[in-house]
């Protein structure tokens, strides 16, 4: 609170009881739905909405609501995944804290040497920088301050805005597991009904945006013979190897060898030699990217 008063970060320095009282409000729910699902409900756009209204028309004070209000929950998390996972391995909790703290400090001096780094990058996070440094994570982060912010929610989804019919969506994602846990009471023997998480659902149609079904179907039939046919047919063998293997075959070597092939026969086209793969980098699947 100090270094916010302190410095022009024009913002109030109220925002750290604000971000922490959301996080103790939410960190319970949110922990539990990542234990069940594996999903981790962030609070970033909650933080936003308030932040938005709270200091409206200020998209550099509106980024401190979101930063804070998604690491603090984040970070909780991954902490309490540690200590759980330290449990495990009879590590005592002393030492896992000390562990993160000296992590972290390593972490902020090396972010901030990446940080500087990129800035001598010509041209970076722009459309013609070099080795596709166009910072698309980096634009849709200054993209939803400038909407929160500098327009504010009461603009964009006020009475008289132009997407006041998404505000609806808090009430039906409100209803929805309200709706599913009666479905499950009602019909306790239904086997499709057992196996829906309102979150879950909720969350995979998120993967929607901007990617089409091209990038979403690829998984669907390796999940369903994972979880459908040999989970269902051989459940000792899934339980042991399921996601062990699914972590090798599929992230290990498919990923690096595609990303090593990528490069090296990107760096080959001078040669002569042409990637079959290469201009679908820059074309996209449904035209050319501009971020």
């Amino acid at each position: 609170m100090t270094g916010i008063a302190a410095y022009p970060t024009y913002t109030t320095p109220l925002l750290i009881p604000f971000v922490l009282g959301l996080t103790l409000l939410f960190i319970v729910p949110i922990g539990v739905v990542k234990a069940m699902t594996g999903i981790e409900v962030t609070l970033n756009t909650l933080a936003a909405f308030v932040g938005g209204v709270w200091v409206q028309g200020n998209a550099l004070g509106l980024n401190y609501f979101k930063v804070f209000g998604f690491l603090t929950a984040s970070h909780a998390l991954a902490f309490a995944n540690d200590l759980k996972t330290a449990h495990y391995l009879k590590i005592p909790p002393r030492h896992v804290f000390a562990a993160q703290m000296v992590a972290t400090l390593i972490g902020t001096f090396v972010c901030l040497g990446v940080i500087r780094f990129h800035f001598t990058i010509p041209k970076v996070c722009t459309a013609e920088a070099p080795m596709r440094f166009t910072c698309p994570a980096v634009s849709l982060f200054f993209t939803s301050a400038v909407t929160w912010g500098t327009v504010g929610p009461v603009k964009v989804f006020g009475r008289d805005g132009q997407y006041w019919a998404l505000l609806l969506a808090f009430p039906l994602g409100t209803a929805t597991p309200v709706g599913v846990f009666w479905l499950t009471r009602k019909f306790p023997r239904n086997r499709v009904l057992r196996r829906v998480h309102p979150v879950a659902m909720w969350w995979g149609a998120i993967l929607w945006a901007p990617y089409g079904f091209s990038y979403v179907w690829p998984a669907v039939p390796v999940a369903w013979v994972s979880w459908g046919y040999v989970r269902g047919r051989w459940i000792g063998f899934w339980a042991k190897v399921c996601f062990v293997s699914g972590c090798l075959f599929f992230c290990a070597p498919f990923s690096s060898l595609f990303t090593l092939t990528r490069l090296m026969w990107g760096a080959c086209q001078g040669l002569g030699f042409h990637f079959l793969l290469s201009p679908l980098v820059f074309i996209g699947v449904f035209g050319k990217l501009r971020y």
